[in-house]
């Protein structure tokens, strides 16, 4: 029996925008989406590592703006998917901490 590969969230944004043609490589990802430096997701890869918790709400806000700029209906709705799964994986806590503290 094979053993289903787990890709990364990001990965996997990252390789729906680039079948889009949203993005060219991952340099320009991470530039445009992380605001990090254009090796960001190689060390990344290297360390086997995920991105902070700030890297995916910058990350989150650009695919907001994007999907607002997106007519297509299934582009909007894949989006929305990808931002959901930011909110549930990776902010959740910070977004309870900062209504405790209001």
């Amino acid at each position: 029996m094979r053993v289903r590969e787990v890709v990364p969230l990001h990965e996997e944004i990252y390789e729906s925008l680039r079948a889009k043609n949203i993005v060219r490589d991952k340099a320009e990802f991470a530039r445009t989406f992380f605001g990090r430096s254009r090796n960001y997701l190689h060390v990344l890869a290297h360390g086997q590592l995920s991105p902070s918790k700030e890297a995916y709400g910058v990350l989150r806000e650009q695919l907001v703006l994007l999907s607002q700029e997106t007519t297509g209906i299934d582009s909007r709705q894949s989006l929305g998917r990808y931002i959901d799964e930011i909110d549930r994986s990776w902010l959740s806590e910070d977004v309870l901490c900062k209504r405790k503290d209001k």
